[in-house]
This record gives structure tokens, sequence and C-alpha cells, in this order.
């Protein structure tokens, strides 16, 4: 005779606020977190207008079916459903964002990876709290997707058009994380996340590391640097804070944080004349083309795109660009330097110190003809030039 041993007293199933809880372990933010939260959230929402049920009964009933008929078409139909029904607007149903709203805003159509992201969590909580699960193949083979049709060409921010948007900041933090911004890339998530102890300021050029604990997808830390005309502005920021304190922030919760800046940006986006917005309703000069900028100018600059992407944090890239030499990486970021310069436009120096040499004691040559003229009263300067004259 077999005995089957069964351990009651450990559900393998998760709650819902366990389910949140791991998704933050796994992204390591708050902001995996919230996102998992809206996709059940919408989840609720389409299962409450679709079936007029809880997605817990529902997701119930559906591992009911499939363990009575051994078919798990109707998981897959499920999904489907989900992915339709995000695919349009619901402008009869309402959410608020915050408990002060006195309308709420109606459901737009999300955009085709925004579906692809919903619907793979989707199937995450299915399997995890409610013990569904769909099978790889099965989950390729059967679900279909919207199309992009989205065609419309991204916009660059040139520098014209990032210096008018500079022109009405008036906060001098503010304009520092914009220049920190298109110098490194970093994104604003990241920006906010940036403490001083991430600086050197003792090297040349000021190199920034960003430990992979605040770095989007937490792979590998990002080591970046700063251009000599951003330079003076974060060492003036950095003067009175401490190793621990954040930067650009004083908000530790990075979200809110963000929040505010990119709303920030928007007014200022708007008040320099660029309100076009895309077919999606973003601003074609939002935040994100500050760092579409930096490697815009890196790839203009070197001729590389391997190394602008993997400067710029891309994952297929970062591999590529942490085996370059330190040498290596500084000589092609002081070749992108007058690109990325907004306002400045610094010599280029080569890895030939010999050149670096020559350049050196030209200036110092005209600084001392500079000063001879000076000292030189105006009727004997006005004497020597008319020698000179006849010399010649």
């Amino acid at each position: 005779m077999i005995f089957k041993l069964t351990i009651n007293y450990i559900n393998k199933l998760l709650t819902r606020e366990e389910f949140f809880e791991k998704s933050y372990k796994k992204g390591k933010s708050k902001a995996y977190e919230k996102l998992t939260r809206s996709v059940l959230s919408n989840l609720d929402r389409f299962c409450g207008d679709k079936y007029n049920k809880k997605t817990d009964d529902v997701i119930q009933d559906i591992k009911n079916e499939i363990e009575n008929t051994n078919d798990s078409t109707i998981a897959l139909k499920f999904l489907q459903d989900f992915i339709d029904w995000l695919e349009v607007d619901h402008p009869n149903i309402l959410y608020k964002t915050n408990l002060f709203q006195k309308k709420g805003m109606p459901i737009r159509a999300k955009t085709t990876n925004a579906i692809r992201n919903y619907t793979s969590r989707a199937r995450k909580y299915m399997k995890m709290c409610g013990g569904v699960k769909i099978d790889d193949e099965d989950y390729s083979d059967y679900l279909i997707f919207p199309a992009d049709e989205n065609d419309e060409e991204v916009e660059p921010l040139t520098k014209e058009e990032f210096k008018m948007i500079l022109g009405f900041v008036t906060s001098r933090r503010r304009k520092a994380l914009y220049m920190f911004m298109k110098d490194t890339r970093a994104r604003i998530l990241e920006a906010m996340r940036t403490k001083k102890k991430y600086f050197d300021l003792s090297a040349d050029p000021i190199v920034v590391t960003l430990p992979k604990a605040i770095v989007k997808g937490k792979r590998k830390k990002r080591v970046l640097y700063l251009t000599r005309e951003t330079a003076p502005i974060i060492k003036q920021l950095l003067k009175n804070l401490k190793d621990e304190d954040l930067v650009f922030t004083d908000n530790p919760n990075d979200i809110n944080a963000r929040g505010v800046e990119e709303r920030a940006w928007n007014r200022l986006v708007k008040r320099a004349g660029f309100s076009e917005k895309y077919s999606s309703g973003h601003l074609k000069k939002n935040i994100h083309s500050i760092g579409a900028f930096c490697i815009t100018q890196i790839k203009e600059a070197t001729k590389d795109a391997d190394y602008a992407h993997g400067y710029g944090g891309h994952t297929r890239y970062l591999e590529q660009y942490i085996r370059l030499s330190e040498e290596r990486k500084i000589q092609l970021f002081r070749q992108s330097e007058p690109n990325l310069s907004l306002y400045e436009t610094p010599v280029v120096v080569t890895d030939q110190s010999e050149r670096l040499k020559e350049i050196e004691e030209k200036l110092e040559k005209y600084q001392m003809l500079d000063k001879l003229i000076a000292n030189i009263e105006q009727p004997k300067l006005e004497n020597l030039l008319r020698r000179l004259s006849n010399i010649h």
C-alpha cells in the first residue's frame, strides 16, 4: 500500500499581498511593485466589467474547470479576453489615483508593450496565487497581441531646444539634474536615487558610479563621467551634502520624487513652446528625451553605436562596455564631450600625450603674449605695429 503524504499546514499559493511583496523583492524597487499593483487593479476592473465577478473567484472557477476537463484552453481564453479589453478605451469605467479626487479618470487603451507586460504578470498571478499553470508553448501559440501600429518617428531633442528649455529653469538643483542626466544618460528614477558618495570629484573627468542596487534591472553597476561644463554646478551642489544624502531630491520616496520631476519637466517644456504630443498622449520632448540626447550625441561623436548604448546602460551592450579599459572609456567620453556640451566646446584630446603637451605650451605662450601687450603703453604699441608692418 502506498501512502500519500500531505502537508496541509503550508499553503503553496501566495496571497495577493505576498505576491506584491514578492514582486517588490524581485524588482528591488517600489516601482516594480507599483506596476504589479496597477496590473492587478486593471485585472480586477476587467473581471468586474466582463464577468461581473471578483478576480480570485474567476481564477478559482478556471482552476476547477481545468481539473475537471484537463484542458487549459479556458485559462488562455481568459487571458485573451484580458488582452482584448486592454486594447480599447473604457470611458464609462472611472478610477481615482488618490482619495482627494472628486472625479475619476476613464480607463485608456494600453500600448502594445504595456499589454504584453500586463498579460505576463496576470499569468504569474494566476499561477502563484490561483494555482493555474499555463504552458509556455500554449501561451505563445494561442494568444494574439495587438500589432504595434505606432509608426510615428521619435523626435530628437536638439541642443538648441534643450538650451531653450533650460532657459526657463530657475532652480539650480533642477538644472544640475538635467545637466547630470544629459552627461550620464541616468534615468530619472536612477537620478532620484543618486547620493553624494557615488561621485569621485578627485577624478578627471569626474566619475559617477551608480551601484547595481539603484540601476534599472539591477544587473550591473554603471560607471559614468561628467563634462567640464557640468562639473562646476555638480561640485557646488555637493558642497554642503553628506555622503549618504540624496543629490537631486530631498524625498526618500523615489517614485513620488520621479513624479514631481516629470511634471516639472513637462511644465518647462510647454513654457518653452514644445507642446506637441505623440498619439499616445506623451509630450514629444519628454524627460526621456534627455537620455536619448546623450546616446545620440555619443554615437555621432564616436561613430561607435555599441559604446554609446553600453554607456547608456542598455543591457545588450553592457558587457562590451564593461570590458573596455578605464583609459579607453575616458578617451571615448572625451571624444564625445564637444557633442554633449551645450554651452562650451572643449578641446578634444586623444590619447597622445604629446598632443596635450603641445596644446598646453601654445596656451601658455598666448597668455604670456596677452600680458606683454597689456603692459605696453598705447603709443609704443602703435609704433611697434608700424615697424612690424614695414618689415613685411
